[in-house]
């Protein structure tokens, strides 16, 4: 995508070619840990019950655990790469490091790592927060009573929040 673009002849659109294309990698890097989370979450369950603890309260601190270092892990991964690995191992001109035979090693950009490193930083916080919340917390559970509104009309609000409790968040 970044050849493509740069041999635009505007000469805006290729000054901007390297901050739009990381920025789209960095939205979808975004959209790929959040789907990530939460199969993380299903994770993080399934093997605490494999554990098979002897009481609620630890179930809930193994729980706690795995939750907190599987998600942890995805959403600081991409940020621990750009800002200790990228750019490291690409070689020198002359003597390139190539992946795969054909394919170079990915680098930095000429005033460094810092502003995609921003970038990935401000992605994944506001990101995680505007996208994660507002659908999670909102457009879900309105969707679901619209759902079961339409299915059982004499059910109340109250009571459709606590079947997705339920069902979903326990």
């Amino acid at each position: 995508m970044l050849s493509v673009w740069s041999m635009n002849p505007d000469p805006e659109a290729k000054a901007s070619v390297r901050m739009t294309v990381t920025t789209t990698g960095i939205i979808l890097n975004m959209l790929v840990v959040l789907v990530l989370e939460e199969v993380y979450g299903a994770i993080a369950v399934w093997l605490t019950e494999l554990e098979l603890p002897k009481t609620k309260e630890e179930f809930e601190e193994k729980l706690i655990f795995k939750s907190f270092f599987l998600k942890s892990m995805n959403a600081f991964a991409p940020i621990f790469y750009v800002a200790f690995f990228k750019g490291r191992f690409g070689g020198r001109p002359g003597d390139y490091v190539y992946v795969f035979g054909d394919y170079r090693m990915e680098e930095c950009a000429p005033p460094g790592c810092l502003i995609e490193l921003c970038i990935q930083l401000s992605m994944i916080m506001l990101g995680k927060q505007l996208i994660q919340n507002n659908v999670f917390e909102v457009l879900i559970p309105y969707v679901l009573y619209i759902y079961i509104y339409t299915q059982y009309k004499y059910i109340s609000y109250i009571d459709i929040i606590y079947r997705y409790i339920y069902r979903y968040c326990i």
